[in-house]
C-alpha cells in the first residue's frame, strides 16, 4: 500500500536523523539555532516506534489472511526465514570476525554473538553479557513478536484477539514506567516487553480496519490520524521518559 510505503519512509528519515545528529552532537556546545536542530533530531527516536506499529500491522494482515490454511505456521515462519536468516547471520559473521581486528571500536564476545544467534541480543545483560552491538536490539523485539503472535492469532477470534492488542497497549505503558522508575532508561530500553505495545497498537488497527470492512478512503483517513496519534504519544512519550532519567541520575 502506498501509504504504509509513505510511513515507512518517514520512519526512516526519523532514525537516520536521529543517529546521524542526535547520537553525535551535544546541543550544549553548539550554537542556539543548530542546539534547537539537534534537539528535534531526537524526536527521531520515535521513528524506530513507527516500524514496529508498521510490522504489527503487517504481519497481522499476514496471519489474518492465511489463519484458515492447514500449513498457517509452515507458510509463515518458512517466509520469515528466507527473508531475514541469510542476511542477519551473514552480519553476526561479520561482526564477530572484525572484532577481532581494528576496525571495531570494541570486541564482539562469543556469548553476545550466541545469545544473539536466538534473537536475543537485546537482553543480553540479563545474562550479565553487555549489548555489544546496539542495532540488533529492534530486530531481537521482532523476532519475539514472530514468535508469539502467531500462535494468539491462531488460537483467538477476531474480538479476543483485538482484546489481547488493546490489552497489551495498556499494560505495556505501566509496566515500562514502573521499569524506568525502578532501574533507568538505559538498562530497559531495548528490552521487549517495554516496547510490545507499538506492535499491538499495528495489531490493533488493522483489526479494527478489518472489522469495519473500511474502504480504501477511509483506510487511509485511519492510517493518517492513527499516525498523528501515536507521533504525538510517542514524542510525549520520549519526553517524558527523558524528563524521569535526568530526575532519576
Amino acid at each position: 500500500m502506498p501509504e504504509l510505503d509513505s510511513i515507512r519512509g518517514i520512519a526512516i528519515l526519523m532514525v537516520l536523523l536521529f543517529h546521524s545528529f542526535a547520537l553525535t552532537f551535544s546541543p550544549a556546545a553548539l550554537p542556539k539555532g543548530i542546539s534547537r536542530f539537534i534537539w528535534l533530531t531526537g524526536i527521531g527516536r520515535t521513528g524506530v516506534e513507527l516500524f514496529f506499529v508498521l510490522s504489527g500491522f503487517l504481519i497481522t494482515g499476514i496471519l489474518l489472511d492465511s489463519n484458515g490454511r492447514a500449513d498457517f505456521y509452515r507458510r509463515f515462519y518458512v517466509r520469515r526465514a528466507l527473508r531475514i536468516l541469510p542476511a542477519y547471520f551473514g552480519l553476526l559473521v561479520i561482526l564477530a570476525s572484525l572484532s577481532h581486528g581494528p576496525w571495531l571500536a570494541a570486541r564482539m564476545g562469543w556469548r553476545f554473538v550466541l545469545l544473539s544467534l536466538f534473537y536475543l541480543s537485546n537482553v543480553t545483560p540479563l545474562f550479565g553479557v553487555p549489548v555489544q552491538y546496539p542495532p540488533l536490539w529492534s530486530l531481537a523485539v521482532e523476532e519475539h513478536f514472530y514468535a508469539i503472535w502467531p500462535v494468539v492469532v491462531r488460537r483467538l477470534r477476531l474480538s479476543g484477539l483485538a482484546i489481547c492488542a488493546a490489552g497489551t497497549c495498556l499494560l505495556v505503558p505501566v509496566i515500562r514506567a514502573i521499569s524506568i522508575s525502578r532501574y533507568g532508561m538505559a538498562k530497559v530500553n531495548f528490552y521487549t516487553w517495554c516496547n510490545a505495545d507499538a506492535l499491538a497498537l499495528g495489531a490493533l488497527l488493522v483489526i479494527i480496519a478489518r472489522d469495519t470492512r473500511a474502504t480504501r478512503a477511509r483506510l487511509s483517513l485511519f492510517h493518517a490520524l492513527g499516525t498523528e496519534a501515536l507521533s504525538r504519544i510517542s514524542s510525549a512519550s520520549a519526553r517524558r521518559e527523558s524528563e524521569l532519567e535526568s530526575f532519576l541520575q
